[in-house]
This record gives structure tokens, sequence and C-alpha cells, in this order.
């Protein structure tokens, strides 16, 4: 999905982790990434509920399949802090802990502080959290949260049906260590963020399918968002349409190129298969379906007859040492070595010309049913 620039936004939302700041001037983060400070040594998301956490465990990813989950009353957001062993930092002592906060913003607004430092003023666009949502262990160095989804999310029925819902929501602490407290300087501030994105990503456009008996290998221009992590094959026995959802269609099987892949299947040769390709958003939002490309499949072992009628002459593998094989074996080589990579017919999309199969690698396997 194609996000904007945040502002800093009227809250109803979830605060983020508190980054110690040094001057009166508010902590910021760029792209709407949660602040971090070196005073937390670890800030975690737990998962209860079905939705993504990103590597560094700070940002929770909900999308449209998680709206219902969202809206439920027993659901909450659980994360937790835990002080750096560099710094002395305890949760019970007030000169070391500032407070917790909860904001919320269009995705891709910039963090800020709420509390800069002690004797100022809470951010307006910011709610502190009741101690009642958040508890310290008896060491004072962690602190976890547990805040029900309904005290920050202002969300209803008809957000899920819109589908235009992209924002984010942040728990955050203010903290300072020994040393910021003896010389009297502000609080720095982390935060967990949870995003809630319900737009799905820009569709890709399929240009070219190939299909045998046990593969589907497509090429394709990627969607255009910015939050995609992922592409995926569809397809269908039935004729289907661009802006079809995939619910009725098999797959989605995922590819692991950018531009082009290959996944398994299972096909009668001389069957024609519908093929599309969707995009998916890290809220794991599907894209509607591209248009599709209708693909015959070709039977394996009569590929090499395929090849020569597209006008093949290689007799020894395209890259491939020859030497020493009989002709039957110099050709059977080829004909593994064009099964197993491409071992299919490409049709291509309406108005691009039709082109003959690519040689590839010897390395590979052939796929032979």
């Amino acid at each position: 999905m194609n996000h904007q620039l945040w502002k800093k936004s009227p809250a109803v939302a979830m605060a983020a982790v508190v980054v110690v700041g040094v001057s009166a001037l508010p902590a910021v983060a760029s792209a709407g990434e949660p602040l971090t400070t070196d005073f937390i040594g670890e800030a975690s998301i737990v998962s209860h509920w079905e939705h993504r956490i990103d590597d560094a465990g700070t940002s929770a990813y909900a999308g449209i399949d998680q709206c219902d989950e969202l809206l439920d009353e027993d659901s909450v957001f659980d994360g937790s802090f835990v002080a750096s062993e560099t710094h002395i930092i305890d949760f019970n002592d007030t000169n070391h802990f500032g407070g917790a906060f909860r904001y919320s913003g269009e995705r891709g607004d910039s963090s800020f502080a709420c509390l800069a430092g002690p004797g100022d003023e809470v951010d307006e666009d910011c709610t502190e959290i009741s101690d009642e949502h958040y508890s310290v262990n008896e060491v004072g160095d962690e602190i976890s949260f547990n805040v029900p989804l309904e005290s920050f999310l202002d969300l209803d029925d008809e957000d899920c049906e819109a589908g235009e819902l992209d924002r984010s929501y942040r728990i955050q602490i203010a903290v300072r260590d020994e040393e910021n407290y003896a010389d009297d300087r502000g609080y720095e501030h982390s935060e967990l963020r949870l995003v809630v994105d319900f737009i799905r990503p820009e569709t890709p456009v399929l240009n070219d399918a190939f299909v045998t008996e046990n593969t589907i290998s497509v090429e394709f221009d990627p969607s255009e968002s910015d939050d995609v992590d992922s592409h995926a094959v569809v397809y269908s026995s039935e004729e289907f349409s661009e802006g079809d959802s995939i619910d009725d269609l098999q797959g989605p099987d995922t590819v692991t190129g950018e531009e082009s892949g290959e996944v398994d299947g299972s096909f009668s040769p001389g069957e024609t298969i519908y093929v599309g390709v969707v995009a998916r958003d890290r809220a794991g939002n599907w894209s509607f379906v591209s248009a599709p490309i209708s693909a015959t499949v070709i039977e394996t072992d009569g590929f090499w007859d395929f090849y020569v009628d597209r006008g093949g002459s290689e007799q020894g593998g395209y890259g491939c040492a020859a030497g020493g094989q009989t002709a039957p074996a110099a050709a059977l080589s080829w004909l593994v070595v064009i099964v197993a990579m491409l071992g299919l017919m490409r049709v291509v999309a309406p108005g691009r010309a039709r082109q003959t199969a690519e040689v590839c690698s010897c390395d590979n396997e052939a796929r032979r049913r």
C-alpha cells in the first residue's frame, strides 16, 4: 500500500515505549518506526491473537482478516520492556520511570515524546495508561503491559468493510537512568507499535505464464505498494477475471523471486489453466487478482518435440559439456535440462509476441511424471 508521511494526530491509540530524551525537544523516529533507547535492553510484543510481528519484535501488524479479533472486547495488546544491563533503571522508582502513554497517528507519522522531562506537561495527543494495565517485576527492571484493545482502538464494523484504515497505535514509556536522574536530565523513550492496516496492496501485473504437468512458472511486474513482503500465484481450471478475490481460486502459492518464480502443481497434459498473481503486505492483506493468462499444460515427456517445433536445434545442452556422450545420451541430457527448468509452454499476455523456450543450466534435476 502507498503510505503517506505521518503527522502528529489526535489520539485514541496505543502509545509507544519511552525513549529517553536529554533535551526539551521531543524525540523523533524516522519513517514511523518505534522509538528506541539504549536504556531499554529489550522491548517485545506478546502474541495472543493472530497478527504478524516484525523481526525486531516491536511492531505488530493486523490486517483485514483480523478485524473481528480487533473488535472483540476480550482482545488485548501485550508487551514488555526490560532495562538494559548497562544502565541502572528501576521502574518502581518514580525518579526513573516517568509513566506510560498511548497515542495514535496515520501510518508513516513520526513518533514523538509524550513526556519530555519531570514537571513537563504530557503532550495533548497522548493519554496516560493506568497502572492497572501494567505491572513491574520484583527487581524493578522489567515492566509488562496488558492493554485492552478497545481502550485505544477507535474501530467499528464500518471500518472493517470500508478498507480505508491504515493507522498506527503506540505504547510509549518515559525513562531515565540513575545518571540522568542525578544530573536532572530529561526522559528517553521506547515504544511498541500496533499497525492496523485494512488497505489492500496494489495488484501486480502478470506478463508470462508457463505450465507443465507439475509446475507453474510466472514472470510479473511486482506490486507498486511499498509494504509488500511477498507475491504468490493463484490458478484455476475455470476462467476468472482481473480484480477477483482469491477466495475461489487455488493457491495462493508464494514465489520467491521478486519478478519471477515457480510453484508446484498437478495438471493433465492439454488442460487449460488460468493463472494470475497477487501481492501480500506486512499485515497479511492480499491484493486483488491480476489479469489472468491462460496456458495449455505441456506433457513433460513430449517437450523435446515441442522444443524442436519451436526452432530448437541444440543437441548437447546449452552451456553443458556433451563430450563422451552418445548422441541419444546427449539428446536426453538436453531434454532433462529443458524439462527441469522450463519444460513448459510460454503463453504471453495479449499484445506480447510469443517467445521460444529459453535454455537453462544443466545443474537441475529433471521433473518427470
